[in-house]
Formats: structure tokens, sequence, C-alpha cells
């Protein structure tokens, strides 16, 4: 608290102008993208930081965006700083470390010592309102470090009392005294400024608290002498009243009213209602003893300046010090009366710290959506680079792999000749070679053929060599397919028992098959829960559904829509999934053969291929997993794939 305390009492009087506000608005709205509007958003941040920490984040989260959008990493730096200092004046420290770490890196990224050093400052103070007087005194170090590598003298002074407010906040006064004089001493030879008396204060309160007090009041007294101008008005009251509580535990109670009193004026004079309240609140703590009806006249006068500010936890404070007079001239009444006023000012403090909290949670939503978005951006950027090298690479592999496959196939064909009556097995195997495989390998060599002549157009080899490409990919989708099904039928279908999270592995396919699903604009839907599992192979499940995905998009028309989804069953035991999407249909003669053995193949409404080995496949691995398949369809409207599996726990 004690840092807030100073950070009020020495804001330099223009950050609560609201002509410099609307100044700083106005520039901001006509400045175009650049250093000087980020500085405009930093400026208006700090504005708003120590009352409006919603503000304040939010211009400084629209800082970040500019400063990343631009590439200029310092000032990315600096917001970041900028939002942990927020963070760090409102309490919220885990996030205030968080952002001050990132800023750090960045700074020291680019060789920015002095930003590398303020943020090791901020960083120091976090740790230590944490209670972490180790890291903070290492950081506070590492800071002082930088600061006389760049010569900054105000900024190790900064350090050394930050230094000290910690050590005092633990309870090592000695060792906090030894930093004050250190920054003292580095101080007198720098211009009268704000750092001077927040020194001078904090030495005094050092004696104070040790019971030097007549040293304490020696300090104080310089300070009031030296800071007697409008300038240092709250630096001035401030001592006063250190004064007068200090005279207040030597038992001189006129000298104590008398720097009340002198604080009370000079609050008056310079309109600071704050002070004021204040002030009335330690004149009166002084004459309850004598004066009764003075001092709560005096409380009165607190409480309506802190209702016209308004400022709630000073009302509360003037409460607290009225209870205490009643319940010592014994009037309960009137002492439970101000309780329960006291009481329903915490309530309402209490709900706007809440709301605080909440706004804050909201703030740090929208700011984690805008990194990502940015990020996205970013890897959009580079992965359109490295998909047009790949995708030379990937289509002359392939090319390379359908020519060993086209000499194998044909040697196996001339081989499974013979052996055509030998088992079930080969049967199957050879009779889905020659009619998934023939008819694509076959018009893959037709269109090599016709690229060797010399008579196409640019237009027609591009037109040629788009269509080998596609033909390419439904032979290789074949042919995976082909291989773990022979496996399956070779060496038997083993089955991996697990209880596992559909959900993950449905969003994880969703992302795999996203740029073909793009490519159709249509929307895949997912309401699986994260509280739903399955007790079934998960490799299997993986192979299901993204093969039920993957022919759902093939077969949807253009900007279509699949929905995928889950029902328990009657019984409890099993979970039924369903895949829905709204194109081409299946006709009855195509449903009555996929439930005898597979589908024939079709072709997508792009032109996809199908080859029903991914539904062959799919149907073996559910029912293997104790699970059935079946499906429901509409000719050009509307397709619905059903499976079960068991439910897990």
């Amino acid at each position: 608290m004690k840092y807030l305390f100073i950070l009020f009492l020495f804001l330099p009087p223009m950050a609560f102008s609201q002509g410099n506000i609307d100044e700083l608005l106005a520039k901001l709205r006509s400045t175009p993208p650049g250093r000087d509007k980020l500085l405009s958003y930093l400026n208006i941040s700090k504005y708003y930081q120590s009352g409006q920490a919603d503000s304040a984040t939010h211009y400084a989260i629209e800082g970040l965006k500019l400063a990343i959008h631009l590439n200029y990493k310092q000032s990315e730096a600096q917001m970041l700083y900028q939002m942990g200092a927020i963070n760090e004046i409102h309490g919220n420290l885990q996030t205030a470390e968080q952002h001050l770490a990132e800023a750090s890196i960045i700074f020291n990224r680019i060789k920015d010592k002095k930003g590398l050093s303020d943020t090791y400052r901020e960083l120091g103070i976090v740790e230590g309102r944490k209670g972490n007087l180790k890291k903070a005194t290492d950081y506070l170090m590492d800071a002082i470090k930088l600061c006389r590598v760049t010569d900054d003298q105000p900024g190790t002074v900064q350090c050394y009392i930050t230094l000290g407010d910690i050590l005092e906040q633990n309870g090592n006064w000695d060792k906090a005294l030894t930093y004050y004089i250190e920054a003292q001493k580095l101080d007198r030879r720098m211009p009268l400024s704000d750092t001077y008396f927040t020194i001078l204060n904090n030495i005094g309160n050092i004696y104070l608290k040790k019971g030097n007090l007549f040293t304490a009041i020696r300090y104080f007294k310089q300070g009031i002498s030296q800071s007697d101008t409008s300038i240092y008005a709250h630096a001035h009251i401030l001592f006063l009243t250190n004064s007068g509580d200090a005279y207040q535990k030597l038992g001189d109670q006129d000298n104590a009213i008398k720097y009340y009193k002198n604080a009370l004026v000079n609050a008056i004079q310079f309109e600071l209602p704050e002070a004021q309240v204040k002030a009335l609140i330690k004149v009166a703590s002084v004459i309850k003893e004598t004066n009764v009806n003075k001092s709560l006249e005096h409380l009165q006068n607190a409480l309506s300046i802190a209702r016209q500010i308004p400022h709630k936890k000073l009302e509360a404070e003037v409460y607290m010090a009225m209870l205490e007079i009643h319940r010592q001239q014994k009037h309960y009444q009137n002492a439970l009366f101000i309780l329960e006023k006291q009481h329903k000012l915490l309530d309402s403090l209490f709900i706007i710290n809440k709301t605080q909290e909440i706004a804050s949670l909201q703030v740090k939503y929208e700011l984690e959506k805008s990194k990502n978005y940015i990020e996205q951006l970013q890897l959009n950027s580079q992965k359109r680079i490295y998909e047009r090298n790949i995708g030379i690479a990937v289509i002359i592999a392939i090319l390379i792999i359908l020519f060993i496959l086209i000499a194998y196939f044909r040697k196996t064909k001339t081989i499974n000749k013979k052996l055509q009556e030998s088992n079930r097995i080969k049967d199957k195997l050879f009779s889905i070679i020659g009619h998934d495989l023939r008819a694509p390998i076959g018009s893959l060599s037709q269109m090599l053929e016709i690229l060797e002549t010399d008579d196409l157009s640019p237009e027609e080899q591009k037109q040629i060599v788009s269509d080998l490409k596609k033909q390419s990919e439904a032979s290789f989708e074949v042919l995976s397919s082909l291989l773990k099904w022979g496996k399956i039928q070779l060496q038997g279908l083993k089955v991996d028992f697990t209880n596992f999270q559909p959900k993950n592995i449905i969003d994880k396919n969703i992302l795999i098959l996203f740029n073909q699903a793009k490519s159709k604009s249509i929307t895949i839907s997912n309401d699986i829960t994260n509280e739903l599992y399955v007790y079934a192979d998960s490799d299997h499940f993986d192979f299901i559904i993204r093969n039920l995905i993957s022919n759902a998009i093939k077969f949807s028309y253009l900007n279509g829509t699949i929905e995928i989804r889950s029902q328990i069953s009657s019984r409890g035991d099993f979970v039924i999934f369903s895949v829905k999407d709204y194109g081409t249909g299946i006709s009855e003669i195509q449903q009555q053969q996929f439930l005898r053995s597979n589908i024939n193949v079709s072709f997508g409404t792009n032109g996809e291929t199908g080859t029903g080995l991914g539904l062959l496949l799919s149907k073996e691995f559910v029912q293997s997993n104790g699970g059935r398949i079946w499906l429901e369809s509409e000719e050009k409207k509307e397709t619905t794939f059903y499976f079960s599996l068991k439910k897990g726990s």
C-alpha cells in the first residue's frame, strides 16, 4: 500500500487535468498510425492508470496491437511494461509479473538498457509486494547495475528508494535506512524534486518507527521548510501530518494539534479534499478526550467532504473514528447506528472490488484474444511462404511414388491372377485394387502421355497438372487405406481399450481438415463436451471420425454445414456419435451396399473421389470395438452416419 500512497502524493498536477486528457484523446483520433500515435496511447494509459484500470489497460492493449502490427519492438515492450505497472498498482501481481517478464525479454533483445532497468525495478516492486524479498533484491540490484552502466543517476536513486521501501515493509528498518541514505547522497547532486521529499519523508518515518522521535521530527521539519510552495503542496501537508504524529507519540498534544491544523489549513488552501479529510480525522483523534462534541463535529465535516469527492474508503475511515468516540462515551445506540452505516459502506466497497476484478479478468481475456489473433496473422503469412516451396516438393514426391506404385501393382496384378482362388483375403484385396485404383492410375498415365506432346497450350497444361494432382491425392489416399486394411486382414485387428475424451480428438481432426473445408466454405460444428468419456481404442476412433468428417466435406455443397453430435443410448452403456452433412446424399442402392460390404467409388461436389475403403475400415474398427455403424440419407439433401462405442468413466 505504501507504493500506491507515495504514487498518489507525487503524481504531477497535470495528470489530473481534464483538459489534458481531452487534448490527448483528440490527438489520438487525428494522428495516423506511427510512433506519435503509440505515444498518445501510452500517455492516455498513464493518465488513467491510478484510478481507472480498465481504461488504462484498454489503451495499452490498443497500443500493443499497433506496435506489433508496425513491428516497433521498443513500443511493444513499453506497452507491456505499462500493462505490468497498471496491474501492480491495482494488486494483480501475477498478471503484472507476466507482462513485465515479457517486456524484459524484448528490452534485452533490442539492447534497451534504460527500459530493461526500469522493468527490473518494477519487477522488484512486484516481488516485494508478494513477500519474495530475495527475488526483489536481485531484480533491484540488477537494475542498479544497468543504471550505472548508462550513468542514469535518477534511475539509481529510484532503485535505492524502492529497495528501502521493500526492506521497510519487511521490518528491516536499519537496512532500509542505509539505502535511503545512499539515495539521499546521490539525489543531493540533482535539482530539488519530488524524489528529494520522498527520501526525506522515508528517513523520518524510519526514525519514527524506531522510536527516535526527535530525529524524526527534525527530518519532517526540514521537509516542511523546503516544501512550502504550491508545487509541493502534497509533500508539505504530508510532512505536517507526520510531525503531528511524532508529537502525539511524545504526548505533546498541543504541538500535535498545531501541526494537524496547519495540515488542514494547507489542504483547504490548495483545494485538496482527501488531505482535508485525513487532517480532520487527525484533529478529531487528538481532541476527543477533552472536547467530544468538537471532535464529532470535525468528523462530520470530514464525512461530508468524503461523500462529495466521492471516496468510500475515506468514508469508512471517518466512520471508524466516530465509532471509537461513541464507544468511549458509552453511547452504544449511536455506536450501533454508525457500525451499521460502516458495514453497508464496506459491503458496497466489496461489490466495487469484485466488479473491478471481473473487469480486470475481461481485459485480460481481451488481451489474450488480441495476441492470439496477431500471432495467427503472423503464422498465416509464414504458412503461405512455406506452402509455395513445399507444394512443388510434394507433387514431385507423389509422382515418384505413383510411378513406383504403377510398377508394383502391375506386378502384383499378374501374381494375383494366378492366385485368385487361393483364399478369401487375397480375393477381396485384389478386388478392391482392381476396382478403386485402376481408374485413377490409368487416368494418370493417360494424362502424362498427353503432357509429353508439344501441342498443348499453357492453359491446357495447367489444367492437366491440376487434374494430375487431384488424381494423385485420391490414389495416395486409396493406397494408405488399402495397406492398413490389408495389414488388418493378414495380422488380425488389435484393440487397445482406454478411457479417453473424444472431444479433443474431434477438435484435432477438424483442425487437420480445416483447409479442405475452407475451400468449400463449409462450417463444422462440434457439440461434444469435455465431460464425455469413451472406452475404446483411441487410434481407431481417430481414424473413424477423420474419415467420416472428410467424406462429409467431399459430398457437401458449397457453404454447407457439418454437425457432429453425441447422445447416450437408452440403456446408458453406449455413446452414439453422429456426423451429418447437407450434400448429395446416398442412394438406397448404395445404402444397401454399405450394410453388406462397402460403398462403391463416387465423386464429391467438387470432383473429389471417394473409394469406400475408408468406410470399410471404419466399419471394421467400430465392430472390433464392440459397437455398430449405420446411416440415414436422402438423395440431394442430407446424410447422417451413426456409430456407437462403449461409454467410459
